[in-house]
C-alpha cells in the first residue's frame, strides 16, 4: 500500500514508524513531515488541500491518515473521498465533535452520554449573567479549536471575571471564543481513551493520561502535553461497565445522526466520586498520548487503520507486545511562553526498545535544529510504567541542545 500521512509532529512520527513496521506498507509518506520522519518515510512540503489532493491522485495513494484536528475541522477528508480515496479520519460534520464543544455537548446530553453540566454564552453581558448565578466556580471552555489553550480554571471571581474580558473584549483567542461554554468543575483524575470506529462497529485501544502542566507537580501554564504514560491506571469493574455504555452510546449516537464517522475517537474523561464523566471528545489521536500508547499494540497498526477507512469489521479488541509505555516530551527554553529560538541539536542512540519521534525539528544547513517548542517525544516500554518510566529518564541524556527542559515526573 501507497499510505499518505498528513501532519508534522511527533505524533505523526509515531504513525508513520508503525505504518512502515507492517507488512501491507509498499510506500509511506509525510505531508509536510520534519526531517526525523526521513527514516520511515518520504518527506514533501506540502500543505494546501488541492495540493494534498493532487499528489495522492498522482502517486495513486491508497490510503489516506489524517493526523491533526484542524484539517480534519476544514473538512479534508471530505475532499479526499469525494475523489474516491480512503481516509483515515472523520468528514466535517463527524469532526465538529472536536471542532465545537457546543456541538459535543449538545451531542453528549441528547444520547445520554454521562458529562458535566454546562451552560452558554456568546456575549459579554450572557457569560457574566451566568457568572452571577453560577454555584461555585465554573471551568470555561472557548468553543473552538485553541491549540489546546482554550480551557481556563479560574480560581476567584475576579479571575473569571478578567478570561471573559479577555476573550469577549480583548478577543484574545479570537472566534473560538465567539461561544463560551461555563462547565461544572468536576473533581478527579482525566483519563485518555481511544476507539477506532466507522459504522460497522468499534474497538477499544486503550487508555493514557497526559500531563498538561508545563512544571513538576503539575504547575505552571497549560501545555499541548508535557508527557504519557499508558495504560493510565486500572479500571474497577463498574467502571469498565461505564466506558463500555459510553462508547456504546458514542456508536450509536453516530449512527442516529447519521454522521460518517470513520476514524479515531479520542474521549477525555474524568473519574468521579459519581463514575467516569465526559469532558471531551477528539477526533484523532493525541500528541503525545499516541506515543505512549500505540506502538504498544501487538496488531497490524496499518491493517486496523485501513479496516476503519473502507468501513469493514473491525476486530473486538486488541492486545499488547508491551503492558506499559512512558513518554516524556523534551521541550524549548521559554515554551509555552514565547516563541523557540532555535538550537543546534546533537542526538546519541538511545537503548534498544526506546523510541525518539520528532516534534519541532527542522533543518538549517544540513544541521538538524530545535526550533518549535515541544521539539521530540521520548517513550519507552516496560512490563509496568515504574520500569518504562525508569528506562525513558535514563535516556533523557541521549538528546542534547541548549535550553533543552522537560518534566522529571512524568
Amino acid at each position: 500500500m501507497n499510505v499518505l500521512i498528513i501532519g508534522s509532529g511527533a505524533r505523526e512520527h509515531t504513525l508513520a514508524t508503525l505504518v512502515k513496521e507492517s507488512p501491507l506498507s509498499k510506500r509511506v509518506i509525510v505531508a509536510p513531515g520534519n526531517p526525523g520522519m526521513k527514516d520511515v518515510a518520504e518527506v514533501v512540503a506540502l500543505r494546501e488541500q488541492k495540493e494534498l489532493l493532487a499528489f495522492a491522485k498522482r502517486e495513486k495513494v491508497d490510503l489516506v491518515i489524517i493526523g491533526p484536528e484542524q484539517p480534519l475541522v476544514e473538512g479534508l477528508a471530505d475532499v479526499f473521498r469525494s475523489a474516491g480515496l480512503p481516509v483515515f479520519g472523520p468528514g466535517r460534520e463527524g469532526a465538529k465533535l472536536e471542532g465545537s464543544k457546543a456541538f459535543s455537548k449538545v451531542f453528549m446530553e441528547e444520547f445520554s452520554i454521562p458529562t458535566a453540566h454546562a451552560e452558554m454564552a456568546t456575549t459579554l453581558d450572557e457569560a457574566r449573567a451566568i457568572a452571577n448565578n453560577w454555584e461555585g466556580l465554573p471551568v470555561l471552555k472557548a468553543d473552538g479549536l485553541a491549540a489546546g489553550k482554550g480551557v481556563f480554571l479560574p480560581e476567584t471571581p475576579e479571575e473569571t471575571e478578567a478570561t471573559l474580558m479577555d476573550l469577549f473584549v480583548h478577543h484574545h483567542l479570537g472566534a473560538a471564543a465567539n461561544c463560551l461554554l461555563f462547565e461544572e468543575r468536576l473533581i478527579g483524575p482525566e483519563i485518555s481513551f481511544f476507539m477506532l470506529r466507522n459504522e460497522k462497529g468499534y474497538t477499544y485501544l486503550g487508555s493514557a493520561r497526559d500531563h498538561k502542566r508545563a512544571y513538576d507537580g503539575d504547575m505552571g501554564p497549560n501545555t499541548g502535553g508535557m508527557g504519557t504514560i499508558s495504560p493510565a491506571e486500572e479500571l474497577s469493574s463498574k467502571e469498565e461497565e461505564q466506558l463500555k455504555e459510553i462508547m456504546e452510546s458514542t456508536h450509536r449516537g453516530l449512527l442516529s445522526r447519521k454522521i460518517d464517522f470513520r476514524g479515531v475517537l479520542f474521549i477525555g474523561a474524568m473519574r468521579t466520586e459519581k463514575g467516569l464523566k465526559v469532558l471531551e471528545y477528539n477526533v484523532r489521536f493525541g500528541d503525545p498520548e499516541t506515543q505512549s500508547l500505540l506502538p504498544r499494540i501487538k496488531e497490524d497498526i496499518l491493517e486496523l487503520l485501513k479496516k476503519t477507512a473502507e468501513g469493514e469489521e473491525l476486530p473486538p479488541a486488541v492486545s499488547y507486545t508491551y503492558p506499559a509505555g512512558v513518554c516524556v516530551c523534551i521541550a524549548s527554553d521559554g515554551y509555552p511562553v514565547r516563541g523557540a529560538v532555535p538550537q543546534k541539536v546533537t542526538l546519541q542512540t538511545p537503548d534498544e526498545g526506546v523510541r525518539l519521534f520528532h516534534a519541532g525539528t527542522s533543518e538549517t544547513n544540513g544541521e538538524l535544529v530545535a526550533s518549535g517548542g515541544r521539539v521530540f517525544s521520548l517513550v519507552a516500554f516496560g512490563d509496568d510504567v515504574v520500569q518504562a518510566r525508569a528506562r525513558v529518564y535514563k535516556n533523557i541524556d541521549s538528546v542534547h541542545f541548549e535550553g533543552m527542559w522537560y518534566r522529571k515526573d512524568i
